[in-house]
């Protein structure tokens, strides 16, 4: 078949020329450049983003978690409050 040349391992490459210089693709120094500052700037906006979630969704967790231990507080004052006032007197006068 036209276009199919035997390589050494008896596996086939569907191009006709196989020179060395042609079986990598390069950017060069440039794209390397480009590549890694498009990768520093997308680091730095993840670290930002997640700063910024962290920054503002902690509220939205801790607020309601103090309403909540408000409320278990003052179920439990409530319960000794209770407990104390409908208590015998612990000193005896019999």
């Amino acid at each position: 078949m036209p276009g199919l040349e035997r390589a050494a391992r008896g596996r086939y490459l569907l191009c006709d020329d196989t020179s060395p210089e042609d079986a990598v693709e390069s950017s060069g120094f440039l794209g390397t450049l480009w590549v890694g500052l498009g990768l520093g700037a997308f680091y730095i906006a993840l670290i930002w983003v997640n700063t910024l979630l962290g920054i503002f969704l902690t509220p939205l967790f801790l607020i309601p978690l103090t309403w909540l231990q408000d409320a278990v507080a003052r179920r439990r004052r409530d319960r000794t409050v209770g407990t104390a006032a409908t208590a015998p007197a612990a000193s005896g006068s019999a």
